[in-house]
C-alpha cells in the first residue's frame, strides 16, 4: 500500500522522466517540493506531459517568423566606435541644438 502512494506521488516525476521534454526538469523539482498539495501535483504533471514534438516545432517557427521579421527590415548601418563620453556628450547636444 505505501509502494503505491509513493508511486502515485512520484507519478510527475516518472512521466516526466520517460517523456523528456523540455520542461521535465522543473517538474521533477515542482512534485518534489510541492507535490504533497494537490495544487502542485497537478501543475507537476501537466509540466510533465508535454510533449517534446510540441517545443520542437514552436521553436522552429519561432526562427521562421523571426527571419521573415528581419527580412522586412531596412539593413542597418555599422555604428562607428564612440571616443568617449565627450564624444557621446557632444553628439547628443548638437542633436538638441538642431531641433529647436
Amino acid at each position: 500500500m505505501t509502494f503505491l502512494i509513493v508511486c502515485l506521488y512520484f507519478l510527475p516525476t516518472i512521466v516526466a522522466l520517460v517523456q523528456r521534454g523540455r520542461d521535465s526538469g522543473t517538474a521533477i523539482v515542482v512534485n518534489l517540493f510541492l507535490g504533497w498539495t494537490l495544487v502542485g501535483w497537478v501543475v507537476a504533471l501537466a509540466m510533465a506531459c508535454r510533449s517534446r514534438e510540441q517545443s520542437i516545432s514552436m521553436s522552429s517557427q519561432t526562427v521562421f517568423v523571426t527571419r521573415a521579421a528581419n527580412a522586412m527590415l531596412p539593413p542597418t548601418q555599422p555604428m562607428p566606435p564612440l571616443g568617449g563620453i565627450a564624444t557621446l556628450l557632444l553628439r547628443l547636444r548638437s542633436k538638441g541644438s538642431g531641433t529647436g
